[in-house]
């Protein structure tokens, strides 16, 4: 076949980060391959060296196009100490000894890699993909990652005068220790914003405590420095510690290498029962709860000295993740009602709930509350609402409201029908039809929604259907229904909860099977007919 060559002048240097952060050194090129085509080959190298002994490399032999060949190459001094991981693929590397130069060559090969498939619900990528990972060369132990990072920011967390002074003013009259930090974290969350300046070192050292201060801006590292030297001079030690958050994927704890994390938090071993987890970027949390990709993760905790400690984070029990929606439903003969709603969040569906919230004016709210009511019940028109606990990280988050609807039954043939579970179903059903999985699901945490109607019937009118009570138990999780009669009209109740557990894709057809029996359950049918 031809081959056409990419030209120097179609090569474009840009900065990686153009959106996601305020300001970056760090560059990428960019360039789109010439005659590409179907069946067309693609064929690529490039050379990175290493100007110091920190920042060392990583190869995907994996992407979401077919890889027919796949060479990296490492070329080192004799003496440099080696440590590896390979991932996803079974290969060892060729290794050749210069004695002239002392240099030595690794070389590891890859050929007829396939796509990486992405399906829903999947682990992150880098737990899947064929790679390869290098600890710098210096990186014998954890200990010395943490010594590194020790030596980087433990300068940082000094306190100036204008700290001190502050600190001393917000927690003299503080009664324990716990309410120091919630008052420190809580100036935090309110005055201090996510900023990332990474330039050089910066992407690894975080500024000092007294610029981040006094600028109120910051990355991950920054406030989490900041918290740190607020905390101990209110005499409360607080140490880094160092995630891989879970979109970014477990991480490796037999390689030590720091560019496995991609997050800082701090911890306050002396405070709670086993010591008190801050997520100081996050300003949805509820001080005591992380974000839930910041949960239950071994992390690298940085300790007073610089030793190293993994110990894995805390993870809310699935009950705590709780959603419960509360409707007052008087219906009319015509299948039209009045609805007076309640929503409240708990946990990790609060926090995420709020995030999305707390950008959004009062008409962005409505319109996001009258789309989600339409999705619910045909026809909803939103009459009022008001929303509790948006700005202020404290559970329940709450959304009250009222809405008619001319449709919420179908009356027909003599009767009324709805469907009540309807209103808050399941939706996972929709997301795994495929017959067959490659990867596991992992979810975002397990969590439990609940619903409970009251509804006023026409006079009248009585539910010709039985009392009803249906449950399911799996090992993903539960789901009950029930149904009862009363002397004005119904309460209805229905309930899921979900582990949160992986499922294997040996289990899949089994996960199948108990969405799709939430979802029969789900599409059954109150039947009203008027009394005789």
């Amino acid at each position: 076949g031809k081959i056409t060559a990419l030209k120097n002048k179609d090569i474009y240097d840009v900065n990686l980060y153009p959106n996601f952060i305020l300001y970056s050194d760090q560059r990428a090129k960019i360039f789109t391959f010439p005659a590409a085509e179907d069946g067309a080959v693609l064929e690529y190298k490039y050379k990175v060296t290493i100007g110091n002994r920190t920042l060392w490399h990583a190869w995907s032999f994996q992407s979401k196009i077919p890889t027919l060949y796949s060479r990296f190459t490492l070329i080192k001094p004799v003496e440099w100490h080696l440590k590896y991981q390979v991932y996803g693929i079974h290969i060892q590397p060729d290794s050749i000894v210069n004695q002239v130069s002392s240099k030595s060559t690794y070389i590891w090969e890859a050929r007829n890699v396939p796509a990486l498939q992405f399906e829903f619900g999947m682990p992150p990528g880098s737990e899947l993909a064929a790679s390869i990972a290098l600890a710098p060369n210096w990186s014998h132990s954890w200990d010395d990652i943490t010594n590194w990072y020790h030596e980087l920011a433990a300068p940082r967390m000094k306190a100036g005068k204008e700290i001190r002074k502050y600190v001393e003013s917000i927690t003299k009259d503080a009664p324990s220790d716990f309410e120091k930090i919630r008052k420190i974290r809580e100036w935090i969350r309110k005055k201090v914003r996510y900023i990332a300046v990474s330039v050089g070192i910066g992407g690894y050292q975080p500024h000092f405590a007294d610029d981040v201060f006094t600028n109120q801006y910051g990355d991950c590292k920054d406030i989490t420095t900041l918290i740190c030297t607020m905390a101990k001079e209110a005499g409360i030690p607080g140490y880094q510690a160092i995630v891989s958050t879970w979109q970014n994927g477990m991480p490796d704890t037999t390689l030590p290498t720091p560019f496995q994390f991609n997050h800082v938090i701090s911890y306050f071993p002396t405070l709670g029962d086993s010591g008190l987890w801050i997520d100081a970027t996050d300003k949805s949390c509820p001080i005591g709860q992380l974000p839930w990709y910041d949960q239950n993760l071994p992390v690298l905790v940085v300790g007073k000295n610089g030793e190293a400690k993994i110990i894995k984070t805390a993870k809310s029990a699935p009950e705590a993740n709780r959603t419960v929606v509360t409707w007052q439903i008087n219906l009319a003969a015509d299948g039209a009602a009045q609805i007076a709603g309640r929503e409240q969040r708990w946990d990790a569906p609060a926090a995420e709930m709020r995030e999305s919230l707390s950008y959004f004016s009062n008409a962005d709210k409505k319109r996001w509350l009258e789309l989600s009511l339409a999705q619910r019940c045909s026809g909803a028109i939103l009459d009022s609402f008001t929303v509790a606990n948006v700005d202020e990280p404290e559970d329940p988050m709450s959304v009250m409201y009222s809405f008619h609807s001319k449709t919420f039954a179908l009356p027909q043939m003599g009767q009324i029908t709805f469907k009540p579970h309807e209103i808050q179903s399941l939706q996972l059903p929709d997301f795994f039809r495929s017959d067959k999985r490659r990867h596991p699901i992992r979810f975002n945490y397990g969590a439990k929604t609940e619903l409970n109607l009251i509804v006023t019937l026409p006079e009248g009118w009585v539910m010709k259907n039985k009392n009803r009570k249906d449950s399911l138990s799996s090992e993903f999780g539960t789901a009950f229904w029930r149904w009862e009669k009363g002397e004005s009209g119904l309460t209805i109740r229905s309930a899921y909860l979900l582990n949160g557990k992986d499922v294997s894709p040996q289990k899949y057809s089994s996960f199948q099977q108990f969405l799709d029996a939430v979802r029969e359950n789900d599409l059954r049918e109150i039947v009203l007919v008027e009394e005789k």
